[in-house]
């Protein structure tokens, strides 16, 4: 099994103890400041709480049973405003709001739509673009998909 592999193992039950899923896990072992990155999300997001428990339980977890044999650095962290949307929680976090997609249509052309995120489904997703059309658009076809941040009161 990878170092990568185990680290997930060990701290996945961590994250979900504490509400929350991993979304992201990367941890370069060859560079000098060894550090590993852990990007956890939930509908409601991670507090500073959530994130706080989770580095302590990794933490004594890895003391006690030396899952990385060696001094790293570690980041518990939620996905940033500007993280692509790439999995189907990804799109239910952000479910009500504002996102640009660009897919691949049936014909093979790339499409960019923008609109609401308005149901996420297994393999697919329905946005509200202009004039309250839904569009179905299916999760493996999506090329490149983000939040369109807006500043201010929401509605």
């Amino acid at each position: 099994m990878t170092l990568i592999a185990k680290i997930k193992e060990a701290i996945e039950p961590i994250i979900i103890k504490y509400g929350q899923e991993l979304v992201e896990l990367s941890f370069d072992e060859k560079s000098r400041d060894k550090k590993l990155n852990v990007v956890v999300g939930s509908l409601k997001g991670p507090g500073i709480t959530e994130l706080t428990a989770i580095t302590k339980e990794f933490h004594k977890l890895n003391d006690a049973q030396l899952i990385i044999p060696f001094d790293f650095s570690l980041d518990v962290s939620s996905p940033g405003l500007d993280r692509p949307l790439a999995t189907s929680s990804d799109f239910k976090r952000n479910i009500g709001r504002d996102i640009t997609v660009s897919y691949e249509d049936e014909n093979g052309s790339v499409v960019k739509e923008t609109g609401i995120v308005k149901e996420v489904l297994e393999n697919h997703i329905m946005i509200e673009t202009g004039s309250d059309k839904e569009k179905k658009i299916d999760l493996d076809k999506i090329i490149k998909s983000k939040l369109i941040i807006k500043i201010g009161k929401r509605k």
